[in-house]
């Protein structure tokens, strides 16, 4: 596609989602960035049923500037719910976020299965080392409080 093409096909869908905004307003999903409120308009670029991108318009005075636009998993994660929207265009990636968090999640409880195992048999080496006669007072006094501790709870 030649450039005149491509510019020719990028306005269109512009106007696309402008009109789509104009229908109604709840398609536009704000989002907050270095101190303003942007809108973020679906860019389809194929089938008008599903965006493909997140066209980011910036509000001046009398109108608006689309500076860039965004991955729908990063307008995703960008978003500020301030209405409900009518055609969540954003839904569409929802299920592949939510098996990604579940990856991160998943990660996260191995990493710490590792660690809570290696920290137990530093733990249980350290508890085997042999105390320095000048501490064996702290020792006792320590054994005594956790003593107390569990009577306690008992």
């Amino acid at each position: 596609m030649d450039e005149y093409a491509l510019q020719t096909f990028l306005k269109g869908a512009i106007d696309n989602a402008k009109e789509r905004v104009r229908r109604n307003y709840n398609t536009a999903i704000p989002q907050y960035y270095r101190g303003q409120i942007q809108l973020l308009l679906p860019l389809c670029l194929g089938n008008p049923q599903g965006a493909h991108l997140a066209l980011v318009a910036e509000r001046h005075t009398t109108f608006y500037h689309a500076s860039t636009c965004l991955t729908l998993d990063m307008a995703y994660n960008n978003a500020r719910q301030i209405t409900k929207p009518d055609q969540a265009y954003l839904e569409i990636n929802k299920i592949q976020v939510e098996a990604e968090y579940q990856e991160v999640l998943q990660n996260r409880e191995e990493i710490r299965q590792y660690w809570q195992e290696y920290n137990r048999d530093r733990f249980a080496r350290i508890a085997a080392m042999p105390h320095k006669p000048e501490q064996e007072e702290l020792w006792a006094k320590l054994e005594e409080q956790k003593a107390r501790g569990i009577a306690q709870k008992q």
